[in-house]
């Protein structure tokens, strides 16, 4: 296995954690991977190597169980309304690493940009638009009656949108999704969100822990065991 990334979380400490947190705060958190990702930027291939990546470091509207079904992660339920919309209730209390709270607008801009996606236009094509009802409901609307909605909302991780618009500290706009030939450091600083240091991980909500709900328990360090596997659990 190759290991993709090693964080080092020794500032992150808590304010309120005991003494005995901060020593585990100084380890590595490694993630183990069996390929390497092409980029930092999800919607920028639609590969293996890169939906592990997706898996690791967000969480998606639904995901596949071993039996072929479905099951929610970051939407709670979803129903169908008419023969062209799915509406989807979104967990509410989900924070991304920024602190920002998960909200529809999240799952529409993540949406808008999986449309722009070379990689990923086709596969959305079906859909006509992704239509915000409220803070925690949206529905999914197809062109025409389309069997695979719910093996195509399988792909939407939602992205804060808050922190991947605007400008950069340098006033550049950020990166939107397309292929880059070599992206540069501060691509991947934007595109990616920050590791989940040792602390961060206990005190995410269970819909949250996707750094390491995909990894084995043996390849991470600085966490204790009880943690990893109340992890490895979501």
């Amino acid at each position: 296995m190759k290991t993709l990334l090693t964080a080092f979380v020794g500032s992150m400490a808590l304010a309120t954690a005991p003494m005995a947190m901060s020593a585990e705060a100084n380890k590595e958190l490694k993630m183990a991977y069996d390929a390497d990702p092409v980029s930092l930027d999800i919607h920028e291939q639609l590969s293996g190597g890169m939906l592990q990546l997706s898996h690791m470091t967000f969480d998606p509207l639904i995901r596949w169980t071993k039996d072929l079904g479905f099951e929610p992660r970051l939407a709670k339920s979803w129903e169908r309304i008419d023969e062209n919309t799915m509406r989807f209730e979104l967990r509410e209390g989900v924070n991304f690493h920024s602190g920002n709270e998960l909200t529809a607008k999240d799952v529409k801009f993540t949406f808008n940009r999986l449309k722009q996606s070379q990689d990923y236009k086709a596969i959305f094509k079906p859909f006509s638009e992704l239509k915000v009802i409220d803070d925690y409901t949206f529905e999914l609307v197809t062109n025409e009656p389309y069997p695979l909605l719910l093996n195509t909302a399988t792909y939407i991780f939602p992205l804060d949108s808050e922190f991947y618009t605007g400008k950069t500290e340098s006033g550049k706009d950020k990166p939107k999704a397309g292929k880059t030939r070599a992206p540069s450091p501060s691509t991947a600083i934007l595109l990616l969100p920050r590791i989940c240091p040792a602390q961060a991980l206990m005190s995410l909500p269970v819909v949250s822990r996707a750094c390491v709900s995909s990894l084995n328990a043996s390849t991470i360090t600085g966490i204790p065991s009880h943690r990893v596997t109340s992890a490895r659990s979501c």
